[in-house]
């Protein structure tokens, strides 16, 4: 996810401004998309300075396929933990209804209510 500014941890999509060509990964990196130029953000609170420079080492020795790889199998994961999650929560509920409610998760309640919507059609 590129976030667009470095107070964008702490607010939703919506609220955050639209500026081209600039951003910031929520890995701890900034981007500038024009020039691909990558520069260290402060890091988390939870890793050290140390700890933070060699993941961004490690980091800009990947190619930018090996970067897509790793970012679609963090994205794969994170799905697979909600899913899950959301198994152990809802014990009663069939293979639809935790795909609906990761939906919601996800994408929001609007979304997840137009999918009910469309699925209620298609099977009727």
């Amino acid at each position: 996810m590129i976030l667009t500014d470095r107070k964008a941890a702490t607010r939703s999509r919506e609220e955050l401004p639209q500026r081209a060509g600039r951003g910031y990964l929520s890995s701890g990196f900034s981007c500038d998309l024009s020039r691909r130029a990558m520069r260290p953000r402060p890091h988390p609170s939870d890793t050290s300075a140390a700890a933070a420079e060699v993941q961004r080492q490690l980091v800009l020795r990947l190619s930018p396929l090996e970067r897509l790889q790793k970012g679609c199998a963090l994205s794969s994961r994170g799905r697979r933990l909600a899913l899950e999650a959301i198994r152990r929560r809802y014990p009663a509920a069939d293979c639809e209804e935790v795909r609906l409610r990761f939906i919601e998760l996800a994408y929001g309640p609007a979304v997840a209510r137009k999918v009910r919507c469309w699925l209620g059609q298609r099977t009727s």
